[in-house]
């Protein structure tokens, strides 16, 4: 049990200012002395073993976390392109924020170039929208010109560029598969793994409203898995990144701060994060 607590407890340095802690596990260890006479009550000893195995598969998996985008080199317009990838996969890749763009980028090739999911909308208040449906705050042009005459938009050398209508290119789909299989969450993560990809990591509003869809497209009427766990006194994601974007319903969040069973998160169907006991069977989507 010595080396259980240590790598918990080294765990928890690395992840928490433990004299805040308010209700992790951490915060029992945090105030008591960390020797290796430390005694560990019999009824914790499950949630220190839960925690570690957990915390073993994520660290696993660190290097292997990106978004799936695939390049599809067929030569077709936006709105073919649009289309195939809705057919394929879930829809044109967006790059909806600086993080989404960054793990794009992560993701292809810097020599590759093609369709983005970004097209002019005059609803939109910025007169741009994503093909999932939300508007485009975040922009990366790669010059300035007069983007008004160009509806488009092709990615190209890390940056955006302006096309017309029957501009042919090569073009990104963003990939989200909805896997129907019932399975706890840890399965969930494994499942997804063992297919080179991983569990669903949503860092956008746009992939929020993708992945809303492509479990409403399946008929899915509960919610579904993602790559949200609760370890150390916060969220994270599989990859342990903090989440920057989220989705928790309104005014219930403050339920989600302190969870003792409930440590695993899921999507709903109206696109909403859920907090949910880790050993239930859900469906998942994996990235």
């Amino acid at each position: 049990m010595v080396n259980m607590r240590l790598i918990l407890f080294e765990y928890c340095k690395v992840r928490s200012n433990l004299d805040t802690c308010k209700c992790s596990f951490c915060h029992k260890l945090s105030f008591r002395k960390i020797t290796n006479s430390i005694s560990i009550h019999p009824e914790e000893d499950a949630t220190m073993k839960e925690m570690i195995v957990v915390m073993l598969v994520i660290l696993k998996g660190l290097c292997s976390f990106s978004a799936k985008h695939v390049l599809v080199n067929q030569l077709m317009n936006w709105q073919q392109a649009q289309q195939y990838c809705r057919t394929y996969f879930t829809d044109l890749s967006p790059l909806s924020n600086k993080l989404e763009d960054q793990v794009f980028r992560g993701s292809v090739s810097p020599n590759s170039w093609g369709w983005i999911g970004l097209y002019m909308d005059s609803r939109s208040p910025t007169g741009w929208m994503w093909s999932g449906g939300d508007n485009a705050t975040y922009i990366n042009w790669g010059y300035q010109m007069y983007y008004n005459y160009y509806p488009y938009v092709f990615w190209m050398a890390n940056q955006w560029y302006p096309g017309l209508r029957n501009d042919l290119h090569s073009f990104f789909c963003l990939n989200m598969t909805v896997v129907e299989e019932r399975k706890t969450w840890e399965e969930a993560l494994q499942y997804c793994r063992g297919n080179n990809t991983n569990l669903v990591r949503l860092i956008s509003g746009t992939q929020r409203l993708l992945a809303a869809s492509q479990i409403q497209k399946q008929n899915i009427s509960g919610p579904v898995w993602i790559g949200l766990r609760y370890l150390s006194d916060r969220w994270l994601w599989v990859n342990s990144d903090d989440p920057v974007y989220r989705d928790w319903p309104q005014p219930e969040g403050q339920n989600y701060q302190c969870s003792a069973e409930r440590r695993c998160g899921a999507l709903t169907t109206q696109g909403l994060w859920k907090n949910v006991d880790c050993q239930e069977t859900l469906n998942f989507i994996c990235f």
